[in-house]
């Protein structure tokens, strides 16, 4: 799970959920801010809901990360899979090395598009053109 603050400015930050075996963006959200509360409810409940509970969440470490930690840790306990050998649930990686899609505003300003560089771009617009459909 990553955040792109490029636009933090103008009180727009892009969050990802990103499957880390085949790259692809699980699930994206547009927030006001970057609260612990609105992560958890806009970005990581609703690709919870939709994928279940990841086996270890990769996140920076960021404060926005809090209440999404705290409830991989509790479902890992709760579920007996808390073990001394066992995967923990949360690892924090330097947020260089996470994959982000970094999103800019179209001359007209009033939609988001992908910079057209890698792959990962045209599975987040296959995402973003599914979810509006639904």
């Amino acid at each position: 799970m990553d955040l792109d603050c490029k636009m933090a400015a103008y009180g727009i930050y892009i969050g990802f959920v990103i499957d880390g075996d085949s790259r692809m963006v699980l699930h994206a959200a547009v927030l006001p801010d970057k609260t612990a509360c609105r992560v958890y409810e806009e970005l990581f409940r609703p690709a919870v809901a939709a994928w279940g509970f990841p086996d270890q969440l990769n996140t920076d470490q960021g404060e926005e990360w809090r209440l999404c930690v705290f409830v991989c840790f509790f479902v890992w306990w709760a579920s007996g899979r808390a073990s001394p050998a066992g995967r923990l649930p949360h690892k924090i990686v330097p947020s260089t090395s996470n994959v982000c899609c970094c999103l800019y505003l179209l001359s007209n300003g009033s939609a988001l598009a992908p910079r057209p560089r890698a792959h990962y771009h045209r599975r987040l617009l296959h995402h973003l053109a599914h979810t509006r459909a639904t």
